[in-house]
C-alpha cells in the first residue's frame, strides 16, 4: 500500500465550501431539504400549533365576509407571522435532531459520503500531471 510521496503530501482534507458544493452538485442537499419539508408537513405538533394560533387570532375571530380572503391572510400574517416562524423553526430543529426518526444520521451520512468522494478525487492522478519516465 505504498503511495507516492507527492500524492500523500498533496492530499488535504476538503474544506467546508468544497463539501457543500459537492452536496449541492450531487443533489444530496436538495434531497435532505425535501425530506425535511415533507416531515414538517406531517408534523402534527406543528399543525396543531398553527391551527390553534389561527383559530384564536384576533384577525380570524373578527373576520367578516365584507373583506376578502386576501385581507384575512394578510392580517393573519401580520399578527402571527413571527410567532409561527419561531414555532416552525423549533419543529424543524426537532425534525433534524430527534434521536429516533430525526435526520441527523442522514445528514452525517451525506457529509461523510461527500468527503470520501472529494478525498478519492484528490488521490486520483491528475491527467495533466507530468508522467515519470523510467
Amino acid at each position: 500500500m505504498d503511495r507516492p510521496a507527492e500524492a500523500s503530501a498533496a492530499s488535504t482534507i476538503p474544506d467546508s465550501d468544497a463539501c457543500v458544493a459537492h452536496l449541492k452538485a450531487s443533489l444530496a442537499l436538495e434531497r435532505l431539504r425535501t425530506l425535511a419539508i415533507q416531515r414538517l408537513e406531517h408534523d402534527e405538533r406543528l399543525r396543531q400549533s398553527i391551527e390553534e394560533a389561527v383559530l384564536h387570532s384576533r384577525a380570524f375571530t373578527t373576520f367578516s365576509g365584507e373583506h376578502s380572503n386576501r385581507h384575512l391572510i394578510g392580517s393573519l400574517q401580520a399578527e402571527l407571522g413571527a410567532d409561527l416562524s419561531r414555532e416552525a423553526l423549533r419543529a424543524l430543529w426537532r425534525v433534524l435532531t430527534e434521536a429516533e426518526g430525526g435526520m441527523s444520521s442522514q445528514i452525517d451520512d451525506a457529509i461523510r459520503a461527500a468527503l470520501c468522494q472529494l478525498h478519492a478525487q484528490e488521490l486520483q492522478p491528475h491527467p495533466n500531471a507530468a508522467k515519470k519516465v523510467d
